[in-house]
């Protein structure tokens, strides 16, 4: 082979283009060519703060090496003397600070609950407050912290609540904390797609906080800001946001609220002082399973979430007695708060009452019992009597309970 004038003997290479000469010799893959090229042109794509200048390469004269080239950069980042993908902290940290940037932003969202029904809303929200469209039921409020007033339009009633509150100024954006509090999550996975023909890298977050709930964040990698938010609960609770647009201006005329012709106007409810709500104990968990069972003709619910509280006051069977929803989304916090002690809801189908019958138990040795290395368990029965009990015990009532 002869070597073309402006190429250097075999020494003034260099490691990296020694390598790549040695690969010429290799037979090329056009699989691999493609999918190296697609990734150059991701890594490209995400070098947003440098300018590129475009210059003949005498590699194009020479496809294998091409080949080779993209095979031994490829096989690089993968040994991580490059990065596809960045370091995430840094990468995810740029779509904080690109957020700190926006003053105001629109989306769509759709809620779908576990028996698929979906609601739908349009916002508004800028630093100065916000506006929602109920897109089913043409409900809409608006709220704006300057002016310390909320309106709220029930389009069913015709009826219109104006009430007053604090006047805070300006805000930080919902979207802004949220970033910041995803930041502080390990546990993410990140890779790469294309979303309606948009570029984007996603990240998945598995929330520490809330037991099993993820939110999967889809950022354009041109803008470095969201175009789709979805979060997942393990009940099948699903919210997803889209039709983002964003804006470093605030859209004043939001806030001019023109009350439609025929509806009422009502005084806004006398508002109560925030009561910071203690932390749950056993007693809570307790009490609020006998609402949730009382409410259900007696039986134990599905599941121990806050869905499954909502759905059942929403059609019950028994009428609820006053506060007891309360107490029931408490028992669903002590079990949320439990997590690290193993908590395990096992009441579908039990009556109120089988005192044989264990409906949930956890690990002492989590939140307020923390005893290193300790093997005892705390059981709740049908007939919510609490016991503390062994691993062996525990271990041949979780095989049994149900036929699992």
């Amino acid at each position: 082979m002869t070597r073309p004038e402006n190429q250097s003997n075999h020494d003034e290479l260099g490691p990296l283009a020694r390598l790549v000469e040695a690969l010429n010799d290799l037979p090329p893959s056009e699989d691999e060519f493609r999918k190296s090229t697609e990734m150059l042109l991701s890594k490209v794509r995400r070098s947003r703060t440098r300018q590129l200048e475009v210059v003949p390469s005498p590699l194009k004269r020479y496809p294998i090496a091409v080949t080779g080239l993209c095979a031994v950069v490829t096989l690089l980042g993968f040994l991580g003397v490059m990065s596809w993908y960045g370091d995430h902290p840094v990468a995810f940290a740029e779509v904080v600070e690109k957020i700190r940037t926006i003053k105001s932003y629109e989306y769509s969202i759709s809620n779908t609950g576990p028996e698929d029904r979906v609601e739908t809303f349009a916002f508004v929200k800028n630093e100065r407050g916000y506006k929602s469209f109920n897109v089913d039921t043409g409900d809409f409020s608006v709220a704006d912290w300057s002016l310390g007033k909320q309106w709220f339009l029930n389009a069913s009633e015709r009826t219109v609540v104006i009430c007053d509150g604090p006047k805070y100024g300006t805000q930080t954006l919902q979207i802004l904390n949220a970033a910041e509090g995803l930041q502080k999550i390990k546990d993410v996975e990140i890779w790469d797609e294309v979303l309606e023909g948009i570029p984007v890298q996603c990240f998945r977050f598995k929330n520490p906080d809330q037991s099993g709930i993820k939110q999967t964040w889809w950022i354009d990698q041109r803008t470095l800001l969201p175009i789709r938010i979805e979060v997942n609960a393990p009940d099948g609770t699903r919210g997803v946001s889209e039709d983002f647009s964003y804006s470093d201006e605030i859209d004043e005329s939001i806030f001019d609220v023109q009350i439609p012709e025929g509806y009422t106007i009502l005084d806004c409810p006398p508002s109560k002082d925030p009561v910071v709500p203690e932390i749950p104990a056993e007693e809570d968990l307790v009490e609020g399973l006998r609402a949730l069972a009382m409410v259900n003709d007696s039986v134990f619910p599905d599941t121990l979430t806050v869905s499954e509280v909502n759905r059942l006051w929403r059609v019950p069977k028994n009428l609820p007695k006053e506060g007891s929803k309360e107490l029931a989304l408490r028992a669903c916090l002590f079990s949320g708060q439990e997590e690290e002690s193993l908590f395990q809801y096992r009441g579908e189908g039990v009556t109120l009452g089988e005192s044989d019958t264990p409906i949930c138990w956890w690990r002492l040795g989590g939140w307020e019992h923390r005893q290193e290395g300790t093997e005892d368990w705390r059981v709740v029965f049908g007939d919510l009597n609490v016991k503390t009990l062994t691993k062996n015990y525990l271990d041949s009532i979780n095989s049994n309970v149900h036929g699992k």
